[in-house]
Parts: C-alpha cells; structure tokens; sequence
C-alpha cells in the first residue's frame, strides 16, 4: 500500500465518511437550537459545520475519482486488503493504539479525579517519555527529563491561560 493512489483511495474514504458524519451532525444542532425558538438553518450554530462537511465531501469525492482513474475500484480494494494485515500487525499500530488508550484514559479518567492541570502535566510526561521525546534513553538522560518537564509545563500553562482568558476575562462560554 505504499501506493499513493492507494493512500488517496483510502482516504477519500476516511474523509467522505467523517464529512457525512459532520453534516448530519451539523443538521442535529439545527433540530436542537429549535426547541429555543424559530430559528433559520443559516443562523443556528450548525451551518458553518455543514458549508465545511459539504467542502471536505466534494473534495474528497474528487479525490475518489482521481483515485480510482485507471484502475478500479476492484483493485484498490484488493491492495488495501493485502495491506491491512500489515499495517494491523505493525509495531507502530501498536504504539500509536496504547497512545490512543492513553489519551481516552486522560480525557475520561484522569481529568475528572485529578483536575485539569495535575492531569494534563500526568498526561504530557508520560507521552512524551513513551514517544521517547528528547532521546530521553541515551545518555544523559537528566538534560532529556528536564527538557520534557519544562515543555510539559509550558504547555499545560498556555492551555491553562487560553482558558482562563476566554472563560473569566471574556466570559466566553466554554464547553
């Protein structure tokens, strides 16, 4: 699959179906902001969701056809096929799977027991010493640790300020 039709097929697929899934989310935000009032679809919170799933759709499913010109579809699917015992078996599917359990554990879990800065600085260590950010594992590794707590920290300080100034100093309503 080290194609570039074949990486393109695929993610037009990715793409058509994720657009999709953002306009009829989009055309739900419509039918809830209703209860509040007779509100026109292009002044509810869902219509600039909607202008961009309809772009991402077009361009996706021009990048389908270009995708399939020549070829088929038939073929694509076959390669993709041969490709996902590969990509499924791969040390690097493995890696960036524990790193999506990871960060489900620290969006679902860890911010509801420990707080949002506790968390987020928990959460930017570990994954930076699992990515083994900063050759933490050559020598030395005190330079390396010291690099990842100082950019955790800095990180979860700029989050933490960005919050802080739309939510208290602008009283931007915040999800």
């Amino acid at each position: 699959m080290n194609s570039r039709k074949h990486v393109d097929f695929v993610s037009a697929l990715v793409f058509m179906a994720l657009s999709i899934y953002v306009i009829v989310s989009a055309f739900g935000y419509h039918d809830q902001i209703q209860s509040r009032g007779n509100i026109v679809w292009n002044q509810s919170p869902g219509f600039f969701p909607i202008i961009v799933g309809v772009a991402l759709l077009i361009c996706s499913i021009i990048l389908f056809l270009r995708s399939i010109k020549g070829s088929g579809i038939w073929a694509h699917i076959q390669t993709v096929g041969a490709g996902a015992k590969e990509f499924f078996t791969s040390k690097m599917t493995l890696r960036a799977v524990i790193g999506l359990i990871w960060m489900g554990l620290f969006v679902f879990v860890f911010l509801e027991m420990l707080g949002f800065v506790v968390s987020s600085l928990l959460y930017s260590i570990t994954l930076m010493v699992y990515l083994q950010a900063g050759d933490i594992f050559r020598k030395p590794a005190g330079k390396a640790i010291l690099h990842i707590l100082i950019l955790a920290v800095i990180a979860t300080a700029v989050v933490f300020a960005t919050y802080f100034l739309f939510q208290e100093i602008f009283r931007a309503p915040l999800p």
